[in-house]
């Protein structure tokens, strides 16, 4: 089952797809949770939608989306080239059965990925 609100749709966790969501957010990032041990953040779950990618190789691509608010660790995510500690957006295309076959090639791999750096 799935909730959609304004073009997002937020899968339960009794969905086929969430546990293979999750094991592609752990495949990127080495974790499930990667919790702060100071403030306690972990990986959240912020919906699944479909997103537009610029050419060339555009398309269309069903993305599961994640933020972490504070992430503790400097460890790379996917072949994201740069600094991967702080707040982190992820975009992680959904299976290839979740999107109807649209992902093709694109499935379980990392979209885009945002980062933004805290001042020690």
């Amino acid at each position: 089952m799935a909730i959609t609100i304004d073009n997002i749709s937020y899968i339960s966790t009794t969905h086929p797809e969430w546990p293979a969501a999750w094991e592609a957010l752990c495949d990127l990032t080495g974790s499930y949770a990667d919790c702060n041990p100071v403030d306690g953040e972990c990986w959240q779950y912020m919906g699944t939608y479909w997103r537009d990618l610029p050419y060339p190789g555009g398309g269309r691509v069903l993305v599961h989306s994640y933020r972490h608010r504070n992430r503790p660790t400097d460890k790379p995510i996917g072949l994201f080239q740069g600094p991967c500690g702080g707040r982190v957006y992820l975009e992680i295309a959904s299976s290839n059965k979740h999107s109807g076959g649209w992902n093709r090639h694109r499935a379980e791999t990392l979209i885009e990925c945002k980062v933004k750096q805290y001042a020690d």
